[in-house]
């Protein structure tokens, strides 16, 4: 499966996938919808909104966190991964997915898009190491996936198995 991560004005600009493919646009809960580029390839699109924070509950995340967004945080759901299992269950009568690729894209297409993209690649195509090694010629991290996402949806995905053709996993983060 073909897995792009993008930011938000990338993905706004630029589709380069040209396989039947989904996409999931995350954003900021206080932001306004994006409007993520579509083509004639493009099947669906969901839209989820969560903050980018690792913490296990609402009560984990640090007082400042709290006082900098000025408002209760909204953490990666149970309800977030099941819409994102729902949309990739979509199958053919045959039984094959509908879809070679997906687009995600947050707000700066380097976490939650990234913890997304990471567990998809462990569990469709069993390595998820480019969104965990990937690094920019100057040594820094490509990608630094959000590791509740990661954790949350690659556990749903795996308990799902049956529902999905895919290459085993091999997970790194």
């Amino acid at each position: 499966m073909q897995i792009v991560v993008k930011s938000r004005a990338d993905a706004e600009r630029e589709n380069p996938l040209r396989v039947p493919h989904l996409i999931i646009s995350i954003r900021d809960p206080d932001a306004p919808e994006t409007r993520p580029l579509t083509n004639d390839s493009t099947l669906a699109v969901l839209r989820l909104a969560f903050d980018d924070l690792d913490a296990t509950s609402v009560q984990d995340v640090p007082n400042a966190t709290v006082a900098y967004l000025g408002r209760k945080p909204q953490l990666f759901s149970v309800d977030d991964v099941e819409a994102i299992c729902r949309m990739l269950e979509v199958l053919r009568p045959d039984g094959v997915l509908r879809h070679d690729g997906v687009l995600v894209h947050c707000e700066a297409g380097i976490s939650r898009s990234a913890g997304v993209a990471a567990a998809l690649a462990a569990f469709f195509n069993g390595d998820d190491r480019p969104y965990f090694e990937a690094r920019h010629s100057d040594g820094g991290r490509c990608y630094v996936p959000n590791r509740r996402v990661y954790r949350m949806l690659l556990i749903e995905l795996e308990s799902r198995a049956s529902h999905f053709s895919r290459t085993p996993s091999t997970r790194t983060g």
